[in-house]
């Protein structure tokens, strides 16, 4: 009787195993969207005491799985990459070590070296005021404080003949010489055509423009050809005056 008893439950076990194993297979077919047959389906699931619900709650972890077994698989893959990606990374950083080492062998010397002329800029910059300050000679301050005033000077000036080229409406006298040129043309153009109309009204009223023009811009070009003069002259000046600056303060530096 115990043998019987015994066979009976070792069928019963495999009976169980081969449930589970189909309800595995059923599972997957659902997965799969395949055709499975329902008789043998609801048969089933009652022998592994499943309900609809169990299903969906199995396939959903059915899914899981499968995606899990995927996230796996990539993982041979993804560690061989690794140490590959791994090995780069110490190839590059032992580079990048050697060429740190390098460039500290080769610039801290540059750095030192950088302070030192910084320092020396610096003190020579101090040296510079201080040698402007304590100048004994008291005409050459005299003499720096005069140029000054005709630099003041001269810059107003300079200042002043800008304004007036500006607002004289040419920008050199070859410019005020064109548009003469060019009124004495039209005007000249304007006559000779009335003359030759017969309008000699017209003809005389031309003449007149002609001559007023003239006049007007021979005004303006020489105006124009003084204030140019003028700035040459002022600009000339201003040159004198900055060699001059800078002849007074080399020898302020003078020891």
């Amino acid at each position: 009787m115990t043998t019987t008893l015994e066979k009976i439950a070792i069928r019963q076990r495999d009976q169980d195993a081969d449930n589970w194993q189909r309800y595995t297979q059923l599972l997957r077919a659902l997965a799969d969207d395949q055709d499975y047959d329902i008789d043998d389906a609801a048969r089933l699931l009652a022998a592994v005491g499943k309900s609809d619900e169990d299903v969906r709650q199995d396939l959903a972890t059915l899914n899981r799985r499968a995606e899990h077994r995927r996230q796996l698989d990539r993982a041979p893959a993804a560690a061989k990459r690794l140490r590959e990606v791994e090995r780069a990374l110490a190839e590059h950083h032992a580079a990048f070590e050697a060429a740190r080492q390098k460039f500290e062998q080769a610039s801290q010397p540059l750095y030192a070296e950088r302070d030192q002329l910084q320092q020396t800029l610096s003190t020579a910059r101090v040296a510079e005021r201080q040698l402007r300050s304590t100048v004994l000679d008291q005409s050459l301050a005299a003499r720096k404080a005069r140029l000054e005033e005709q630099q003041i000077e001269l810059g107003k000036r300079l200042r002043d003949l800008e304004r007036s080229l500006r607002a004289s409406e040419f920008s050199s006298p070859a410019h005020a010489l064109g548009k003469a040129q060019q009124a004495v043309e039209q005007l000249a153009t304007m006559m000779q055509q009335a003359t030759a109309d017969g309008r000699h009204a017209a003809a005389k009223e031309a003449e007149r423009e002609l001559k007023f023009a003239q006049r007007n811009l021979d005004e303006k070009l020489r105006v124009v050809t003084s204030l140019m003069a003028a700035k040459r002259e002022a600009d000339a000046a201003a040159e004198k005056l900055e060699r001059e600056s800078v002849a007074l303060r080399a020898e302020e530096l003078v020891p």
